[in-house]
Parts: structure tokens; C-alpha cells; sequence
């Protein structure tokens, strides 16, 4: 399942596995879209051959519409509508968006489930990720420096669910994209291991360690964000490994706070801070390419992305960057790992 899960999201995303593909991707992405149709269909059949449905908690997922007013998260509702009811489960946004509590900073954070008959046909399948791959642009118009694309599952997953991937608890945070419509359904899942639930920390921990660890500073606002956002990130991911179950993002900062010390956790209180203050001037060029249909002149225009707020640039320093590598250290020796 993992294997074709990695594959599925990047292919939904992307479509792009080499650096001839990134060049296509230029001229005509679609053609990459049909070209690894048929691996994503045979990795879809194999992972769906192999599973075994033993020991499972069935747990009821209840979503409501989104009601808010947000004319981007209407936007993608109103082209998920048009152009691929028929192809989706399901379709979410979450986060900040769905509560309607977005700010300067906030991601479009969305969740696509594809219903198992798309994998019935490369045509479909082709189809319908293009579509998806197309829409990423209402995101990048939401936020420029969006670092991710759309989650994505398959409606069989509902069955085995990835519950370190979208944690369930999120659900109750998220809101369905499909036009007045909730959606209710069940998802079956096995219980995790304690190194399982660790894997996700471990993982996020190290890559924030190596770009801390490494001493250079963040050379705009892109890059800046992607690392801020990584470390917000961790609070819910060591709550998730220590109680091994899922926890809103926006509650992990609170309830992990006392496992630390005042002075341990201010780091964490700054950044947050950072994030209420968030800023950035974008020239039209910069824009333009930020916001581009194709996914390679994103990927380069980000060298260029804006540079970082005078009022925040003046709060990171060496001394910022010492005290989030010092709690990252301080939550992985809580975890022991």
C-alpha cells in the first residue's frame, strides 16, 4: 500500500519521475499523465491484492459542507463540482480554511479521495489527475508560496486507512468541497505499533535538524516558510507519537506545552507569532511565475520568491535558529529517540 500510495500522490501532483519528464511537463504534461497511467493501475491492483483486512476499528466519519465565503476554496469547489464529481469519493479542505480562521499565512490544505473505478481505465485515471494537476493552480493564486499540492487517496483505502497520513481526528476539522453536500462514511484501520507512530516525528525532526544544523538562513520567504511550517508541525506529530493517536494541529501547541519548560517553549510561541505577523510583496513578475500552470517554472521561480518582511527578518537570528534546533533536540530526547 505505501509504495502505491507515495506513487499515486506524486503522479496526481506531478506526474513527473525524471528529468525528461520535467522537460515534457513544459511542453505538454498530459502526455506524462498518460504515460504512467498504466504503472499507477498495476500498483493500484497489487496493493489491493495484498491487503488483508484482519483486526481493524471501524470508526464513522461525519463531514458538513463548507460554508464559507473564502472565493478561492469556492472556486475549486465549483471546478471539483464541474469536472470531476464523477470521478471522486470525496473531497475536503481542512485546516485554517475549513474553520474559516485563514490569515496571510495559511495553506490551501485539501484532501481528494478517488473512487476505485477510476482505476478502472488509463484513459480515466489520466483524465482525472490532470484535472486535479490543473486545479493546483486556484491553490498557488490562494497562496504563492504554497510548498504542497492536493493529499490524495482511493476510496479502498477507506478500508485500510493511512491514519498517519491524514489522521482521522482531522475530519472533524474539515469541511466537504462538494456543494452543499456533507459526506458520511466509515473507515476501517489497524491498530500501530508505538515505532509506527513514531516514524512521522522521526522523520519531520530529522529534516528540520539538517536544515538547522546546517547553519544557513532562510534566503527568502519561501524558503522561510517552509521551515517554519515544518517546526509548527512538529508539536502534533510528537503529541501523535506519545499518545498514538492523531491531534489538530492547532490544539498540539497548547497541549504539548507542558511537557516543556516557559523558556524551552517560547521558541515555538515566537514562531507562532511570526505566523500572526506574516507579510510578503510579491512584484508581478514574481507572481506570475509563482503562480504558473507549469509545475517546473513554479519549482524554478521559487529561487526568486520574495525576500522576507523587514519586521520579521529583524526577529531570526542565529539565536532564533539555536533556540528551534535546542526544542527540536529537547522533543526527540522526550521521545527517546
Amino acid at each position: 500500500m505505501q509504495v502505491f500510495h507515495f506513487y499515486l500522490i506524486k503522479y496526481v501532483n506531478v506526474a513527473c519521475f525524471s528529468k525528461l519528464d520535467y522537460i515534457q511537463s513544459l511542453v505538454d504534461v498530459s502526455k506524462n499523465y498518460k504515460k504512467y497511467a498504466p504503472k499507477v493501475i498495476r500498483l493500484f491492483k497489487k496493493s489491493s491484492a495484498n491487503e488483508k483486512h484482519i483486526n481493524r476499528t471501524e470508526t464513522r466519519i461525519e463531514v458538513e459542507p463548507y460554508i464559507g465565503n473564502n472565493n478561492f476554496v469556492l472556486k475549486m469547489s465549483s471546478r471539483l463540482q464541474n469536472e470531476l464529481k464523477e470521478d471522486l469519493f470525496g473531497a475536503f479542505i481542512h485546516g485554517s480554511l475549513a474553520t474559516n480562521e485563514e490569515i496571510a499565512y495559511s495553506d490551501f490544505d485539501a484532501l481528494v479521495i478517488l473512487k476505485d473505478a477510476v482505476f478502472e481505465s488509463e484513459e480515466r485515471l489520466a483524465s482525472a489527475a490532470l484535472k486535479l494537476h490543473r486545479l493546483q493552480r486556484i491553490m498557488h493564486e490562494f497562496d504563492p508560496l504554497q510548498h504542497h499540492g492536493w493529499f490524495v487517496m482511493t476510496e479502498s483505502m477507506l478500508q485500510n486507512y493511512p491514519n498517519l497520513y491524514f489522521p482521522p481526528e482531522l475530519f472533524e476539522f474539515s469541511r466537504s468541497l462538494f456543494k452543499n453536500q456533507g459526506l458520511s462514511f466509515s473507515i476501517q484501520y489497524k491498530k500501530l505499533s508505538k515505532e509506527e507512530f513514531l516514524k512521522p516525528f522521526v522523520q519531520l525532526s530529522n529534516s528540520v535538524l539538517t536544515k538547522l544544523k546546517s547553519g544557513a538562513q532562510p534566503k527568502n520567504s519561501f524558503v522561510l516558510k517552509g521551515l517554519l511550517s515544518e517546526f509548527m508541525l512538529l508539536p502534533a506529530l510528537y503529541l501523535q507519537a506519545k499518545y498514538k493517536h492523531g491531534v489538530y494541529k492547532k490544539d498540539s501547541f497548547r497541549l504539548a506545552a507542558h511537557d516543556f519548560e516557559k523558556g524551552e517553549w517560547e521558541i515555538m510561541n515566537k514562531v507562532s507569532t511570526i505566523r500572526e505577523e506574516w507579510e510578503y510583496r510579491l512584484s508581478p513578475l514574481q507572481k506570475r511565475v509563482l503562480t504558473s500552470k507549469l509545475f517546473l517554472v513554479r519549482r524554478m521561480g521559487r529561487r526568486f520568491a520574495p525576500e522576507v518582511a523587514s519586521q520579521i527578518s529583524i526577529k531570526i537570528n542565529d539565536a532564533f535558529f539555536n533556540e528551534m534546533l535546542d526544542l527540536v533536540i529537547l522533543m526527540k530526547r522526550k521521545l527517546s529517540v
